[in-house]
């Protein structure tokens, strides 16, 4: 089995690139870690998609991934890196969810020559369920967009969804239903910053 020696990984839900790593983030010193290299159709589901790996697959990766703590180090249950020769990617799968992480970019470029030696593996998995994950949008304008939805849903204040509506949009809307149905579909990047500024602002003169 071949490893990845001394790297930080960033283990989520969904793929971010190292750019939009949170500083609060749980960011994990990895020691060493088993890699397989794989096809990039396979490295592109992986990615994106809600994935159930192979039994066998997680029995020989169990307790393969050690990681630097503040008591010594630690073995991490069934974690591995997946690379196609352009890219790496790591996961972890934690109660049957498997958490992703991208690696930063000098520690991918120096792992990446270790790569090219080796050979292709053919990793059993099942796509469970296909994500909705869009490389053009950041990590900040996803979580901003998921935030607002939840705040929209929840306020019920008529003459505030008027008011958010005609900043945004500059022009006036009676019908709520329209109105929230319209906010929920911003996704033009200065819109929504006008409408998270104009719902924070609300919240600070409440």
């Amino acid at each position: 089995m071949n490893y990845i020696y001394d790297i930080l990984l960033n283990f989520k839900d969904e793929y971010y690139d190292f750019y939009d790593w949170n500083k609060n983030d749980n960011i994990i010193h990895i020691r060493k870690i088993p890699i397989f290299k794989i096809s990039t159709d396979d490295l592109f589901n992986i990615k994106n998609n809600c994935i159930k790996f192979d039994i066998s697959f997680l029995e020989k990766i169990n307790d393969k991934t050690e990681i630097f703590t503040n008591k010594g180090i630690k073995k991490l249950n069934k974690a591995c890196l997946f690379s196609d020769d352009n890219t790496i990617i790591g996961i972890n799968v934690v109660q049957k969810k498997v958490k992703i992480s991208s690696l930063l970019v000098d520690e991918e470029l120096d792992s990446l020559e270790d790569v090219y030696t080796m050979d292709t593996d053919k990793i059993k998995y099942t796509i469970q369920n296909k994500n909705k994950y869009n490389e053009f949008k950041t990590r900040k304008q996803i979580e901003m967009e998921k935030n607002l939805n939840n705040e929209l849903s929840n306020l019920e204040d008529a003459e505030v969804l008027k008011y958010l509506y005609y900043e945004c949009f500059d022009k006036k809307e009676n019908n709520i239903d329209k109105i929230k149905v319209k906010l929920k579909a911003i996704n033009n990047e200065n819109i929504l910053y006008k409408l998270y500024n104009c719902l924070k602002l609300i919240r600070v003169h409440k």
